[in-house]
Formats: structure tokens, sequence, C-alpha cells
């Protein structure tokens, strides 16, 4: 027979906190969803099904495909696991809780240093990603409008994959703490800041179907859209982390001078290895790509 002592809750007041719980993000998961198609209707309200609301979508997705590409995969597969195996099992002092935050700095660290050259050169790449982009035009004089908005767009967009890679160490040290409404309510940041840009846009243009030929003040509110939307929607969870009193103590350390990255060695009397915060529990890491920890089942 098992005994509950006043320390441990009940497996019925566990199960009513997760359902609690599981409700809450539920309900805030599904108004984010409906305020993200509020969003999709102004855009089409705004912008119309036409050759400027396809530049600025087209333009606006460039950063968020880039992340997906180069380091979401990464960062999802190591970050979760990580934080959880060193924030639930671990963390019992303030060195632990430091140890923690300079792990979460080190990988923001070295995302910012993979991806800021890659922000550089899809600054500099502008010209050409714009021509890729409008490569579906068969008019040439609409063509050469969008490749010139465009580029303006994306000197403007692809550096928000910095911000993107913020939010996902974020939401990684979020979700291991068990703070999941705040990540599912962030999105609702996007649409908020991306309206009232379009807004602004359609005040500054007036009435009628907005062409490609815009003000510089018409160009700025579209740029504002994307960037201060991803601003918002990565601001949320990175202001919640802070207000727990986790502080990202950021740094390019050596991936071996770090906990939770370097890779094992047997400890005095043991001759097996114990890894600490490896993705997969009974693996040994044999390689770090990117400052991340790389491992291999046995």
């Amino acid at each position: 027979m098992s005994v509950i002592t006043g320390d441990a809750p009940s497996a019925t007041t566990t199960t009513a906190a997760v359902g609690r719980a599981a409700r809450i993000m539920g309900a805030a998961t599904a108004v984010s969803r409906l305020l993200g198609f509020g969003r999709v209707l102004v855009i089409a309200a705004v912008l119309g099904t036409t050759d400027l609301g396809n530049i600025f979508s087209a333009s606006n997705s460039v950063s968020n495909v880039l992340f997906d590409l180069l380091a979401a995969g990464a960062l999802s597969a190591v970050l979760v696991p990580a934080f959880v195996e060193l924030l639930e099992r671990r963390v019992k002092t303030a060195e632990d809780q430091r140890d923690a935050e300079r792990l979460a700095g080190a990988l923001l660290g070295w995302s910012l240093v993979v991806l800021g050259p890659v922000c550089v050169a899809g600054v500099v790449a502008a010209p050409a990603l714009a021509r890729l982009l409008t490569t579906g035009t068969a008019d040439p004089v609409v063509a050469a409008g969008q490749r010139d908005l465009a580029t303006f767009l994306l000197r403007l967009f692809v550096p928000q994959v910095v911000l993107y890679a913020v939010g996902a160490v974020s939401t990684a040290v979020l979700h291991a703490k068990r703070h999941f409404t705040v990540t599912a309510v962030a999105p609702i940041g996007n649409t908020v800041m991306m309206v009232l840009c379009l807004g602004t846009f359609r005040f500054l243009h007036g009435a009628g179907t907005p062409g490609l030929a815009l003000t510089p003040s018409e160009r700025w509110a579209l740029g504002a859209a994307g960037t201060l939307g991803v601003a918002a929607f990565v601001g949320i969870p990175a202001v919640a982390l802070w207000r727990t009193g986790f502080r990202l103590r950021l740094g390019v350390p050596r991936p071996a001078a770090l906990p939770g990255l370097a890779l094992t060695e047997p400890a005095r009397g043991d001759p097996v290895g114990r890894p600490w915060l490896c993705p997969v529990s009974h693996g040994r890491p044999t390689a770090l790509l990117n400052g991340l920890a790389l491992t291999r089942s046995t």
C-alpha cells in the first residue's frame, strides 16, 4: 500500500491540475487561431489578392523558411529535452540555476553566430532573392515593380531569423518550466501588431486598391507589419521568461566548457560516462554541430 504524504500531491490532484492546464492551453490556442484567421482576413481586405498582396506575403515568409531550414529542427530536437533534464531534475541550488542560464545563453549565442552572417548575406542578396520570388510573374513591368518592393521588404524581413532564435530558446525554457499558456497566446502579439500596421498603411494610402507604386511611408508601414509582428510574437515568451527570474546569459563559450554540451567523460570510480543533458538518455555524444551535442544510441 502506498502512503501519500503531505508533501506529495495525490493522483487525483495531479490529474485535475493537468486537466485544468490542458483546458486553459486549449482555450488560449483556440483564441490565438481565431485571431490569426482574422489577421488573414485583414491582409486580404487591405492588400487584396493583388500583385502587392502576393509579393508582401512571399517576402514575409522568407525569414520563417530560412529559420526552419537552418536552425529550427536542431533547436527543437535538443532544447526541450536538455532543459527538462536540467531544470526539472538537477536545479537544486543557485549555481544549478546559473548553469541552466548559461546553457540557454550559450545556445542562443551559438545560434546568433550561425544566423548573423545569414542575415547579412540575405540583406546583401535581397535583389537576387526578390528576382527569385518574382519568377512566376509574366508581365515584365509588374515583375520589375514587385522586385523593387520585395528588395526593400526583404532587407527588413530577413533579419527576423535572429528574433526567431530568441523565441525558440525562450519557448524551450518555458516549456521545460511547464509554462505552456504564454507560448500558446504569443501569436496574438503578431496578429495585433500586423493589424495595427496594416491599418496604418490603409490610412496612409487612402481609398482604392493599392498598387506597387507606394510612397516611402507606405513601404515602411508594410515593413513594420512584418517585423513588428514577429518582434511581438517573440517578445511575449521572452518577457514571460524574464518574469520567472530566468536570465539568458548570452555567450559563445566552447561547448566542452559548458554543462550539457560537453562530451561526457567517465567520473572517478565510474567506468561509464554519465551524460547530463543528452537528448537521448542512453546515448553517447559523438560530435558537436553549431554548439549542440549530437548523440548516437547505444
